[in-house]
C-alpha cells in the first residue's frame, strides 16, 4: 500500500503520518466522485427542461411515471390544443399551447378529496365564441358617451309687431319656424321671418356655428289697401283685391278696425256699393261724400258699432251714421 501511494502520489513526502496521508486521498477522491455527480445531474436536468419544451412545458419525473403506471387512466400526459391568443394571454401567440386534461383519481384521491367537485376534461372554447365575446368588450370599450346636444338661444324681434321681443332657447335639431308664434301688429301682415331687420333676406335655417340667432318679423299692406299703426285705412291702391265691378270691399283682418277720411280718394266715381266687415268699428264721419255714385251700404252681422237698412248706415244706436250719396244726386 506504502508502494502505490509513493507511486500514485510522488508529491508527498515518505515522512508524513500515514493517517493524514489516508485522509488527504479520501477528501480528493470525494470531491472527484461529487463533481461527477453534479455534471450526471447538470446533463439530465437539462434533458428534461428540453424535453418538456417538446411535450408542451410538462417536466415528468420517475415518481410522476411510476404513479403513471399504478394509476393508467390518470391523464397527465399534456394534451396539445390550438388555441387562439386571446385578450389578457400577454406574450402568448397564435399556435400550440399545453391544457392539461384530468380524469379520474384512485380511491385513496377520493377518499381524500371527498365532498370536492371533481374537474374533468377541460377544453377550450370555440374560437367563433371567443371572437363574438372579444367583439362584445371591444364594442363596449370603445363606445363613447353620446355627445351633448347644442342648445341654441333664438331672439324673435316683432319688429313693430307683437311680441316685441322673445327669447327661445331649444335644441338646434329641434328648432323650426313652426314652433314660432305668428305675431300681430295693427294694419299690417304677418309677411314672414328674416335674418335682418330691414326684411331683405328671407330666414331659412339657423346659421350653423352660432349659439345665438336673431329673427325679424316681416310685414305687409293689406291688398288695395293701405293702414296707419292704429289700423285704420288710410288709402285705396285700386285693384281687384279692393274694388270689384263697383263694389268695394273693406278688408276683414283683425288689425283693421276702421276708416280715416279721404281715404277712397281717387276712386270717388269707381265706387258704387260698399261692404263692412265686422271688424270696422270706426269711420270717419266725412269719408263717403265724395263718392258720387256710391248708392249702397251694407254691414256684417255682428259688427258691434254699425248696421245697415235699406242701404242705409246707421250706428249700433239707431242714429244714422251716413246716406248713400249717389242717391242724392239721382232723386
Amino acid at each position: 500500500m506504502e508502494e502505490i501511494l509513493r507511486l500514485q502520489i510522488p508529491v508527498f513526502e515518505e515522512n508524513l503520518p500515514k493517517e493524514i496521508l489516508l485522509r488527504s486521498i479520501v477528501v480528493v477522491i470525494c470531491v472527484f466522485v461529487l463533481g461527477i455527480f453534479a455534471q450526471t445531474s447538470s446533463t439530465e436536468y437539462r434533458n428534461r427542461m428540453k424535453e418538456a419544451e417538446i411535450t408542451g412545458g410538462c417536466v415528468q419525473t420517475k415518481d410522476s411515471v411510476r404513479r403513471r403506471a399504478e394509476i393508467p387512466d390518470r391523464k397527465f400526459p399534456c394534451s396539445i390544443n390550438k388555441v387562439t391568443p386571446q385578450i389578457g394571454m400577454a406574450g402568448i401567440t397564435e399556435g400550440e399551447m399545453p391544457l392539461i386534461s384530468i380524469g379520474t383519481l384512485p380511491d385513496e384521491a377520493e377518499d381524500e378529496y371527498e365532498g370536492t367537485e371533481k374537474i374533468t376534461d377541460f377544453q377550450a372554447a370555440p374560437d367563433s365564441v371567443i371572437k363574438e365575446e372579444n367583439n362584445e368588450n371591444l364594442s363596449t370599450s370603445t363606445k363613447s358617451e353620446p355627445a351633448a346636444p347644442i342648445v341654441l338661444k333664438v331672439y324673435v324681434h316683432g319688429n313693430g309687431g307683437e311680441p316685441e321681443l322673445s327669447e327661445i332657447s331649444v335644441e338646434a335639431d329641434m328648432f323650426t319656424i313652426d314652433i314660432l308664434l305668428c305675431p300681430q301688429r295693427m294694419g299690417k301682415l304677418f309677411d314672414g321671418w328674416y335674418v335682418d331687420q330691414e326684411c331683405t333676406v328671407p330666414f331659412s335655417k339657423i346659421t350653423t356655428g352660432t349659439k345665438v340667432n336673431n329673427i325679424y318679423a316681416g310685414w305687409k299692406e293689406y291688398p288695395g289697401f293701405t293702414a296707419n299703426d292704429y289700423g285704420y285705412i288710410t288709402g285705396c291702391t285700386g285693384g281687384e283685391d279692393a274694388i270689384i265691378e263697383g263694389l268695394l270691399r273693406i278688408p276683414d283682418f283683425d288689425g283693421c278696425i276702421g276708416i280715416e277720411s279721404d281715404a277712397f280718394a281717387g276712386f270717388e266715381e269707381s265706387i258704387t256699393e260698399i261692404f263692412i266687415p265686422a271688424n270696422i268699428t270706426y269711420i270717419a264721419p266725412d269719408v263717403f261724400d265724395g263718392l258720387s255714385n256710391l248708392m249702397y251700404f251694407e254691414v256684417e252681422e255682428g259688427n258691434p258699432a254699425y248696421y245697415s237698412e235699406y242701404g242705409i248706415l246707421y250706428h249700433s244706436d239707431g242714429t244714422e251714421a251716413a246716406y248713400p250719396p249717389g242717391r242724392k244726386n239721382h232723386i
